[in-house]
């Protein structure tokens, strides 16, 4: 799967080793952008087909990233290329994170 780029000067840095985040941002590694006055969080080729979640902050974004990729998850469709790729990242971390 390729993701979608970010202008670097609207990406805001993660420490994904970082304790305050999930073993699923750990694993996956979304992107954090700003776009406007907004916080985006972005997993995917683009907005449209990709898993995105939107905030006033930086933890809302991350948050809402983390409800919509759980819902993906739940009603996945096997021609779903993104959540194909989610769920086999998953799988190969050998790591329960969700």
């Amino acid at each position: 799967m390729r993701q979608m780029r970010i202008p670097e000067e609207q990406q805001v840095s993660i420490d994904y080793a970082s304790s305050r985040y999930s073993g699923l941002v750990k694993e996956l590694k979304p992107v954090l952008y700003r776009e406007g006055s907004s916080f985006c969080c972005l997993l995917g080729p683009d907005t449209g087909t990709g898993v995105l979640g939107r905030g006033t902050s930086e933890e809302q974004a991350i948050a809402d990233w983390e409800a919509r990729l759980r819902e993906r998850l739940r009603t996945l469709d096997e021609e779903d290329e993104v959540g194909t790729y989610i769920c086999d990242v998953l799988r190969a971390s050998n790591k329960k994170v969700w």
